[in-house]
């Protein structure tokens, strides 16, 4: 409600040629003075890290399908509408910002939406937007907790670890939810807050940012690797929703996330959570080989 908000208050500024202390909205704000690297293409390339970041948990539309009713009909309709869905919410609210505040003076800007809305006499937009940030991040956290609640389970459910049998992560409450796994899943998360206070951290965020991205790269490429198996394995189903053009495209998205992995080497805010995502992956894999080498 709030970014359709945003991008209707853009569409009327810019068609009532609405004054701002930045000068008078218009689409040619937008093109003004145009470059396409102004900040350098360094910047450009760092960027890929923290908009990949933005999207991890995507896969989480997958993880609902055991739950859907009719999953071949309604995971394609999804995986379709999320692009449209990015590409308007996204790129819609990036054009009508940049409409009321050419895109140089941005970066002087607090917030963006709040200056919009504020510029559109909303006094407390501050406050409309923070409650909107706090209510998107609590239901993201919400997601991330369905989605780890039942991948421990699962994970329980199939395998003889005895930690994971000692908490029950593997049983299901008398509602049918994986209550043991989802709560051991917000402990975790409760304590991450405590790397605020570890010593020769400066930026807790660029930490996690860099660290999780990096682990989930590897799980990307490994989906990838394993969906380039199932193309040739009997358990191929012709008549499933299929990757188009897989044998072209399936390794050039592995090209990608390896780009976007070298990209956390080459910034001093995200270079020790790289350092140690590489080393927590290549750990796994090591005792992964070892301990499954049948």
């Amino acid at each position: 409600v709030a970014i359709l908000a945003m991008i209707a208050t853009g569409v009327f500024m810019v068609l009532t040629g609405f004054k701002t202390p930045h000068g008078v909205a218009s689409l040619a704000n937008i093109t003004d003075n145009f470059s396409l690297f102004p900040n350098g293409g360094v910047n450009f390339v760092m960027a890929f890290q923290m908009v990949f970041f933005a999207y991890l948990m995507i896969e989480f539309i997958g993880v609902t399908t055991s739950e859907t009713k009719n999953p071949r009909q309604v995971l394609p309709k999804a995986v379709k509408e999320i692009p449209l869905r990015i590409v308007f919410f996204y790129g819609g609210a990036l054009l009508a910002i940049m409409s009321i505040i050419p895109w140089r003076e941005l970066a002087s800007a607090d917030s963006p939406f709040v200056t919009v809305f504020e510029l559109a006499g909303i006094k407390w937009a501050a406050a409309l937007i923070n409650f909107v940030v706090l209510t998107s991040a609590a239901s993201a956290l919400n997601s991330t907790l369905y989605s780890t609640g039942r991948h421990l389970y699962q994970i329980a459910h199939d395998s003889p670890n005895p930690f994971l049998k000692a908490i029950k992560a593997d049983t299901l409450s008398r509602h049918n939810v994986p209550q043991n796994a989802i709560i051991a899943s917000a402990v975790l998360i409760a304590l991450a807050a405590f790397i605020n206070v570890l010593p020769g951290v400066s930026d807790a965020f660029a930490l996690i940012t860099a660290s999780s991205s990096g682990v989930y790269i590897a799980i990307y490429i490994l989906i990838m690797v394993a969906h380039l198996k199932y193309r040739k394995s009997p358990d191929f189903m012709a008549d499933g929703y299929l990757m188009p053009h897989y044998r072209f495209l399936n390794p050039l998205t592995m090209l990608f996330f390896a780009f976007v992995f070298v990209t956390l080497f080459l910034q001093e805010s995200t270079f020790v959570g790289a350092i140690g995502s590489a080393i927590w992956i290549i750990g796994f894999g090591i005792y992964s080989q070892w301990k499954f080498r049948k």
